[in-house]
């Protein structure tokens, strides 16, 4: 996992969905002042072979030891949601709080579409429709997720696709695919045992991990807060500021 630190102040972690890079941060890490912020190109976009929750967990935790940092919040979009409550429940040591941003970890954020996807014969094909997707028309790539974007981001949309098909996304896609579906059920049933502060942030039109998504994955944590803001599943670039003030409230909270 690689990325480097900016700022001072109280470690956060930064980790983006499937497809992506931690880039796509770049909004919010220009807007957090005094914290530690991290926003790491997880295993598969990095350059190395894309893992399941648990490989990026141990990632993630190399990273902060490496950096000796011993203990963060964790952010996690969509499916970096899963690394962050993977992390919190294989090195609970290390995580002072979570906070899951249109993030997968209830049942209800797989859907038969989903499971289709991650079938060997066609999520291949899948991850080169996806990508490619954000390069054809990367207006219906944003509005397939609820989300809305001015024409200046949906050309960053576009070339963030053109980057994934160069740089082989497509595969990381497809196996990320798999490991979602294959370990979403594991992760969903050890949910209560998250001892930290969390909250869950959910776009009122998301359709990608829908508001009752997060609505369920809240009522699993035990210590959790649920909020529902405007907006579709791109909340990082689509309301970068309403994930700021989401990320400064969970600092204020976290387990230090």
């Amino acid at each position: 996992m690689r990325g480097s630190w900016h700022g001072d102040g109280r470690p956060v972690a930064l980790l983006h969905g499937q497809p992506g890079r931690g880039s796509e941060w770049d909004p919010v890490v220009a807007a957090l002042k005094g914290l530690r912020v991290v926003a790491p190109d997880r295993p598969g976009y990095d350059g190395t072979s894309a893992q399941d929750f648990a490989g990026n967990a141990s990632a993630l935790a190399a990273l902060a030891r490496a950096s000796d940092v011993e203990r963060l919040v964790v952010v996690g979009h969509s499916w970096g949601g899963g690394v962050a409550l993977e992390l919190a429940l294989n090195h609970p040591e290390l995580v002072a709080g979570l906070c899951l941003i249109g993030s997968v970890g209830s049942p209800l954020a797989i859907h038969p579409t989903d499971r289709l996807l991650a079938l060997p014969g066609i999520r291949r094909l899948a991850g080169v429709v996806v990508c490619g997707s954000a390069v054809l028309s990367p207006r219906s790539f944003v509005a397939a997720t609820g989300s809305s974007l001015p024409a200046t981001d949906r050309r960053q949309v576009r070339r963030a696709g053109m980057r994934w098909l160069r740089e082989g996304a497509a595969s990381s896609f497809a196996l990320e695919q798999s490991y979602l579906v294959r370990d979403s059920a594991d992760l969903a049933a050890r949910l209560g045992e998250v001892e930290v502060p969390s909250l869950v942030l959910t776009g009122g039109s998301d359709r990608t991990v829908s508001p009752a998504a997060a609505a369920d994955l809240a009522a699993r944590l035990p210590r959790s807060q649920l909020r529902t803001v405007p907006g579709g599943h791109l909340l990082p670039a689509e309301a970068p500021d309403l994930v700021v003030a989401a990320v400064q409230e969970i600092v204020s909270h976290a387990f230090w």
